[in-house]
């Protein structure tokens, strides 16, 4: 019997046996295995994945993520490289497992934010946003989650890091 693959995940399973280590028993082979295609964004989430295009935003021009949204949100959750997902703004946050292993996960590469899009205490949706494009770890230092207003303004430098925009200081 033939078992029809996608291409994507044939290049995820290939890399996959031939980089991971073999695991020792079957719990942490099944993990591996669910990592590397969470990887590979080939593991979907019950909220959509959302594309917003940030690399067509203007460099030095005040911008709120709304404008990239057809849905209105209450707030987001910036999640940037090596943050604290043990932290309570990310462990009170209702959605699904997948979803919450997906954040853990993007925390460990450098190449990436997870921004979070949230709507009465429940993620209803959520980005992953290269780094080479815009970067948004460069808000503060701190290692725990960063929250701000769906109307947060945001304002990209010329090396396309994502700074807090406030009318009176800009």
């Amino acid at each position: 019997m033939m078992v029809y693959c996608k291409p994507v995940l044939k290049i995820a399973i290939f890399i996959f046996l031939f980089t991971m280590p073999l695991a020792s028993c079957k719990k942490n082979l099944k993990n591996d295995i669910c990592f590397a295609l969470d990887t590979f964004g080939l593991l979907g989430t019950k909220e959509p994945m959302l594309e917003l295009n940030l690399e067509e935003q203007a460099i030095e021009e005040p911008f709120s993520l709304a404008k990239y949204c057809k849905e209105e949100y209450d707030s987001i959750l910036l999640l940037v490289p090596y943050t604290n997902t043990e932290n309570k703004n990310f462990t009170s946050l209702k959605m699904s497992d997948r979803l919450r292993n997906k954040c853990d996960n993007n925390t460990l590469f450098d190449s990436f934010s997870t921004i979070l899009f949230i709507k009465d205490g429940e993620v209803k949706a959520y980005s992953v946003v290269d780094r080479n494009y815009v970067d948004f770890a460069t808000n503060d230092n701190t290692d725990n989650p960063r929250s701000y207003s769906f109307e947060q303004q945001f304002i990209i430098d010329k090396n396309k890091c994502a700074h807090l925009y406030n009318e009176q200081l800009n």
